[in-house]
């Protein structure tokens, strides 16, 4: 298979039919498909935050003292993406693959291979995209944001 033929089938049909299953499956299951993942980096955000960091107190970076809860935010959304879209991709694509034989029934139908893949991709580049506006809404609510200079 060229290149062009497998980067060209993220544009397919097929692979957006890929991803609906997905969304149907976690539609179905969204309570214990959303709720451990989507409080994991709250509950984190929280511990570190305001656990760890009224034992730390502020932080000099960049010339001012910042709390410790706005120092670790942007880590806490880059690791939520990390890990949302690692764990979507190795090990829930190999369960789906693997146990759940998934992969083999898409297979037996017009679905081919680089569309699996790239329904996999873009499910879990979705899933990562909601889990850290999740979080990025929770740090902006909390106001751990002052990092960003929102003044005008």
């Amino acid at each position: 298979m060229n290149k062009l033929r497998f980067y060209g089938a993220i544009l397919d049909w097929q692979s957006r039919a890929v991803w609906g299953r997905h969304m149907k499956v976690y539609r179905r299951n969204w309570y214990t498909a959303f709720l451990p993942p989507a409080a994991e980096p709250v509950l984190l955000l929280l511990a570190f935050g305001l656990g760890l960091g009224a034992h730390v107190g502020g932080i000099s970076f960049g010339g001012r003292e910042v709390k410790y809860a706005s120092y670790i935010a942007p880590g806490i959304i880059a690791y939520t993406i990390f890990l949302t879209a690692f764990f979507q991709t190795l090990y829930g694509a190999f369960i789906r693959m693997h146990y759940q034989r998934t992969w083999e029934g898409q297979l037996t139908t017009q679905v081919e291979l680089p569309h699996v893949i790239w329904g996999e991709i873009i499910w879990a580049t979705v899933l990562a995209a909601v889990y850290a506006s999740i979080v990025a809404v929770v740090i902006i609510l909390f106001n751990f944001t002052p990092l960003i200079d929102i003044s005008v």
